[in-house]
């Protein structure tokens, strides 16, 4: 299991905006996806070194309470063996004056070496997110 945690001095439906823009992912899906839940996507980053994984995801809306919760299922697909099955749990906090969010990915199987290691990179790439919310919500409005 991991956690990433991150302030945002915004309101929780600007960080929920921006979070939900795919402009500040690292990687966007290929179109933008219904936040409902069962709604189903693809993303695709490239293959994590030193694993099996191939660096394609599926995620399905597992639940959704806007502002405040979103849960997602990950699954990374792999050139052989098995794919690793997460869920990821994004929560949304009013927090002195702006919002925390917390990203928790549970289900990891720590006993596979690949596993581990996917989940380190899933985790800087979720840091990485979130650096790329700070800058969306940081630009000048027009």
């Amino acid at each position: 299991m991991t956690r990433v945690e991150r302030y945002f001095p915004h309101p929780p439906q600007a960080v929920w905006d921006a979070i939900l823009n795919p402009s500040s992912w690292w990687e966007s899906p290929e179109k933008a996806a219904e936040i409902a839940v069962g709604t189903t996507f693809e993303l695709k980053t490239i293959p994590v070194m030193g694993t099996r994984f191939s660096g394609t995801f599926h995620i399905e809306i597992l639940d959704v309470v806007p502002c405040a919760r979103l849960v997602t299922s990950l699954v990374a697909l792999a050139q052989q063996g098995e794919p690793a099955r997460w869920e990821r749990h994004t929560t949304f906090r009013e927090h002195e004056g702006g919002t925390l969010v917390t990203v928790v990915n549970a289900g990891v199987d720590t006993s596979d070496p690949g596993e581990r290691l996917l989940l380190r990179a899933v985790k800087d790439l979720q840091e990485w997110e979130l650096h790329g919310v700070a800058e969306l919500l940081n630009r000048p409005r027009p």
